[in-house]
């Protein structure tokens, strides 16, 4: 990759203005090898704070299978107390910032063997016990899995970091976090397998990027003042969403790791955790927004509720950046909303998998895995900003 290759990553943003109606809202809440000039540049991408200038666009790739069966699911698990958590993060040791090693190689199943050799959707695995202690858990435990979901495309999922229970059984079942192939219409980056079938990597317009290690993360810069951290546990979905809505607002400097207390414990949280979290770690109070849409149509026709919810969130996200979004127990990045011919298209971005996509949103999209539901509810967390564009203190 050299340095003029990163002039792709700057083009203008193409974001549709969204339409009127809206509701009220509750307040509260790898990589391959590049040049040294082009890793100098994305580093420089990364530290930039304070920049609050329209998104610019991602070069789009067209999503690469399409196949008619690929309901997704949502992480579920018992939820850990605000309080509790933060007690957690905040005992954990300080890790210096540092460049992530520039290439993962994928090993089989079998070298690490128990569950994962059992999985016949398998790829390849990541290794990542040779850092851990061996009381910590077995190799299987924390392996970074690179398998083939429901609708044929090879995804990334994170470590289990404990016994495999029901996670086991979606990795088995190939369940999909962000969105089906087939209602995938741009892929603008994410983590995927290289074409020797032996390197993962996270691909943004053709080209590996690396990862900027901090703390337990892997951060990677995107264009727009735009980060993907993919999530490094089962549960870190929340952990991840906070950390790149922090980053996106100068509210965390990457080359200080004291300016931020994120920390992937592997513990699921719900939207007031991460809600106060968030208030607690900038003295600004984030606000939920909260929509119930409906998918079943009646005598009446189509029910407005999808229609005034994603307008809503669209607005909102010209107005504040974007915004956590949870819905079914995970969490992911909402970028934009784009409507188009009666239609909308979500830009998201997904820890769990680490990709970049706009989907069309469909009843799918809060499948639990086997049948799309008549129903589905989204909770957004905002972090407000004032008209300058910076964060509004409310403290």
């Amino acid at each position: 990759m050299t340095p003029s290759s990163l002039s792709g990553l700057r083009g203008r943003s193409s974001q549709s203005s969204p339409a009127q109606e809206s509701t009220p809202t509750s307040s509260h809440a790898l990589g391959g090898s590049t040049s040294t000039s082009a890793h100098h540049e994305l580093g420089n991408l990364a530290r930039r704070r304070h920049r609050h200038d329209s998104p610019e666009s991602l070069r789009p790739q067209t999503a690469r299978a399409s196949l008619p069966e690929s309901p997704s699911s949502d992480e579920d698990d018992e939820l850990m107390d605000s309080s509790a958590w933060l007690a957690m993060a905040l005992s954990e040791p300080v890790h210096k910032v540092e460049k992530s090693p520039e290439q993962k190689t994928l090993v089989p199943a079998s070298t690490i063997g128990g569950f994962y050799a059992s999985c016949a959707n398998v790829v390849g695995l990541v290794d990542h016990s040779k850092s851990k202690l061996p009381s910590q858990g077995p190799a299987q435990w924390f392996a970074e899995a690179y398998i083939r979901a429901k609708d044929g495309m090879v995804r990334r999922f994170p470590e289990i970091r404990g016994q495999f229970g029901h996670f086991g059984e979606q990795i088995k079942d190939g369940i999909i976090y962000d969105a089906p192939a087939h209602l995938t219409t741009k892929r603008f980056a994410g983590l995927e397998v290289s074409g020797n079938g032996k390197t993962p990597a996270f691909v943004m317009n053709g080209a590996s990027i690396p990862a900027i290690k901090f703390r337990n993360f892997d951060v990677y810069p995107m264009p727009g003042n735009r980060f993907m951290v993919p999530q490094p546990g089962f549960k870190d979905c929340a952990a991840a969403c906070e950390l790149m809505l922090l980053l996106e607002h100068g509210k965390v400097d990457l080359a200080d790791a004291d300016s931020s207390t994120v920390y992937a414990a592997n513990a699921a949280r719900d939207t007031p955790a991460v809600i106060h979290s968030i208030a607690a770690a900038t003295g600004v109070e984030p606000f939920q927004v909260t929509h119930q849409l409906k998918y079943k149509s009646s005598l009446f026709g189509q029910d407005k509720s999808r229609k005034v919810a994603w307008r809503d969130l669209g607005e909102k996200i010209q107005q504040h950046g974007p915004c956590i979004l949870a819905k079914g127990g995970h969490m992911l990045m909402l970028d934009n909303v784009r409507e188009s011919k009666g239609k909308f298209f979500l830009s998201i971005r997904d820890p769990f998998h680490g990709t970049s996509l706009e989907i069309q949103e469909s009843a799918e999209f809060f499948s639990n895995g086997k049948k799309a539901p008549d129903h589905g509810q989204v909770e957004a967390i905002f972090l407000p900003r004032t008209e300058s564009g910076s964060s509004s203190s409310t403290r």
